[in-house]
């Protein structure tokens, strides 16, 4: 799409390439603003590091060759804890490659990560925000921005360290422009459906609650507009086609992780199936809409004063921001101050120039920052305050395509945005939508989880408002509504001041002490079988002889080893060890079984797909695999031989696995069957429906 900012200048090439650049800059400016946490030493601590750096972790041994593609072998105390049976892979395995590839640290990497997805989230929203507001380059900046520094994501990314939410934020701008084109582009063509299938399938693989809620929206946006969508069926039937293989596609693309964590969920047997201890339950999730209001990211006094934290007293906070909102008075006093001078008095040459060049910005821009640096002592304003200085200038020197959005499609979107909004808030703060929702709703656990979606729908219909009009004071508000909101993030405020007055609230180095017993698990042990739940003490083994106790401990315990405990006969005689120097799930036993068959337990964590096979008299025998307390077990045949564990998967993801590759053909098969029509008819557009 071109850009269509121009130059009050001449508009000669150098400055159509400028044109060009100049968003992706201004973006990199928030971005660095939005992430100045991340060029502080260390990460800080939040609910979920242990459970965040795990996964890093392992996703890294995995790389490198020292791991196993689902069982943990060297977290939670070596008992063989699952990974990437629940969780979606994709917020873990980013930063792991980096490591892998850069080596660089695992806290380096997280912070690589994390700017390079809120930069090209900033991207997305950018380029969303020039479809909808027809090409209004400057309010589109403004835009991104506001997606940029929205509190929530960096709530999630520094105070909760939920790593993977905040990088699901990444595809939220790709998946709803998709969606858009999809029901308000005149001439589809195969870019609309890789907008959705991307956007959708790698949000979901990024975090699985934020995808489900990201097609919930979706659907609900598609039928608002479900007019629309009727008339291009009517118009070329090739729409339902195109739009099956997409459905198919995407829903192949997360077939695994969706299906593999469906067969544990109704299993019934480990900790994610009890609704209580995962506080998906309806009680508990009303409970917790009381709370949205702090967790939404934006400053929460009471929280902060608890914490000590003299900086954040409203006192305080209420005159920073003010001194923020006199700098930028002064700045924008300031040059249109100069820029008076030099009109009147433009028969002097030198102010020709000064005025032609826009040169007058320089004395408003020292001054400025001299304010800002001796008057302004919170960082977080300070980087607000220059931010939307520099925004000012982009404001004052360029100008906006003139021509005013009156199309019918653009209203019915924006309210069909509106809509959605209100929906969104609803959820947020209400129980009435929680009390009557299908169960699957509860999983979100936390309804201030949507103000994540709050995030995308605000900046949305602040562009539908702003692109109806030209004036440029309506700019100046947003830019200062986005310095409001630097200054009230919670997250870069408490974490800097922490960090300053708190060592211990900072990690520096991830090693073993940072992975918790839960961490490859998640904070409620998701994937312990039920009977190890720490406050469960009604379990009782039917065998005397049993790991039970044992592994108990460890899981209660991360300094116990799971590689400490040697298999149990629980019957049977004879005798099994575990060879040393292996490590689960691919164990290598020696077995000595003297009775014509021995039930022996293993202290591995038991999930559906382990197979055990040993070689008996040249014969290869895959051994019976059952589940004993939670605990992987097998009936051994009589006979000294060595046998071998591996944790193969269910037939269930084999099948998935197919139908993700599948998936992936076809996604490459609709690409060339694109190509093929294209230069076929020798078109320039890219299209596929006509």
């Amino acid at each position: 799409m071109e850009l269509l900012m121009t130059k009050k200048i001449n508009n000669t090439t150098y400055m159509k390439i400028i044109n060009m650049i100049i968003p992706y800059i201004v973006i990199f400016c928030f971005c660095l603003v939005a992430c100045s946490l991340n060029f502080k030493s260390g990460y800080p601590k939040g609910d979920d590091v242990g459970f965040q750096t795990a996964h890093i972790y392992d996703w890294y041994l995995e790389l490198k060759g020292d791991g196993t593609q689902l069982i943990s072998s060297n977290l939670a105390g070596g008992l063989g804890i699952g990974k990437k049976l629940f969780y979606s892979p994709l917020a873990h395995f980013v930063p792991a490659f980096i490591m892998y590839v850069f080596k660089v640290s695992l806290i380096r990497s997280m912070k690589i990560t994390l700017f390079l997805s809120v930069y090209i989230s900033g991207v997305f929203m950018y380029r969303f925000s020039l479809k909808i507001t027809k090409g209004k380059n400057l309010l589109s900046i403004l835009v991104a921005g506001l997606f940029i520094i929205w509190p929530y994501r960096l709530f999630d990314a520094y105070c909760r360290l939920a790593y993977a939410e905040a990088i699901s934020f990444l595809f939220l701008p790709l998946f709803f422009m998709g969606i858009y084109d999809l029901c308000h582009k005149e001439q589809l063509d195969t870019i609309t459906f890789l907008e959705i299938i991307f956007g959708g399938a790698l949000v979901f693989l990024t975090h699985n609650l934020t995808g489900f809620y990201t097609y919930f929206f979706g659907i609900i946006y598609i039928l608002i507009n479900i007019k629309s969508i009727i008339l291009k069926i009517i118009k070329n039937k090739m729409f339902i086609i195109y739009s099956l293989i997409s459905v198919f596609i995407m829903v192949g693309m997360v077939s695994v992780q969706v299906f593999s964590s469906l067969s544990l969920l109704h299993k019934d047997f480990y900790n994610i199936s009890n609704d209580i201890y995962m506080w998906v339950n309806e009680s508990k999730v009303i409970s917790e809409a009381t709370r949205s209001a702090d967790f939404s990211g934006f400053l929460n006094i009471v929280w902060l004063k608890n914490l000590n934290l003299d900086e954040t007293k409203p006192t305080e906070l209420v005159s920073s921001f003010l001194l923020f909102f006199v700098s930028i008075l002064l700045f924008v006093g300031l040059n249109e101050l100069f820029k008076y001078i030099t009109k009147k008095y433009d028969k002097f040459t030198i102010l020709r120039i000064i005025n032609k060049f826009s040169i007058q910005l320089i004395p408003a821009f020292i001054i400025f920052i001299i304010f800002v640096q001796n008057c302004i002592e919170r960082i977080e304003v300070t980087y607000a305050s220059y931010l939307a200085g520099f925004l000012y200038v982009i404001v004052d020197l360029f100008e906006d395509n003139k021509n005013p959005n009156k199309e019918t499609k653009l209203s019915t979107s924006f309210y069909s945005y509106v809509i959605l909004l209100i929906i969104t808030l609803l959820m947020i703060f209400t129980p009435f939508f929680w009390e009557h929702a299908p169960s699957i709703f509860l999983n979100i656990q936390f309804p201030w989880r949507l103000w994540a979606f709050v995030s995308v729908f605000v900046p949305i219909v602040v562009a539908y408002i702003f692109s109806k009009y030209n004036n440029k004071k309506g700019y100046v508000i947003i830019l200062i509504s986005i310095g409001f909101i630097i200054s009230t993030t919670q997250a870069t405020i408490e974490k800097r001041i922490k960090k300053a007055t708190d060592k211990n609230t900072w990690i520096y180095t991830v090693d073993d002490s940072v992975f918790k017993s839960r961490s490859s698990t998640g904070w409620n042990d998701e994937y312990y079988p039920y009977m190890y739940y720490n406050s469960d003490d009604t379990y009782e083994s039917l065998y005397s002889n049993s790991l039970y106790q044992q592994v108990k401990a460890v899981v209660a315990n991360y300094n116990k080893k799971a590689t400490d405990i040697t298999p149990a006969l629980l019957e049977g005689e004879g005798t099994v060890l575990i060879t040393e120097g292996t490590v689960v799930p691919n164990y290598k036993l020696e077995c000595n079984i003297l009775s014509d068959e021995a039930l022996v337990q293993l202290p591995i964590i038991y999930y559906p797909g382990y197979e055990i096979i040993g070689t008996i008299d040249g014969k290869k025998y895959n051994f019976k695999v059952v589940e004993v307390d939670g605990l992987v077990s097998f009936y051994a045949k009589k006979g000294e031989y060595v046998a071998k564990t591996e944790y193969v998967g269910t037939t269930l993801r084999h099948v998935t696995e197919v139908y993700q590759v599948l998936s992936v053909i076809a996604l490459f098969g609709l690409e060339y069957l694109d190509f093929i029509v294209v230069y076929k008819k020798n078109q320039k557009k890219n299209l596929l429906l006509k």
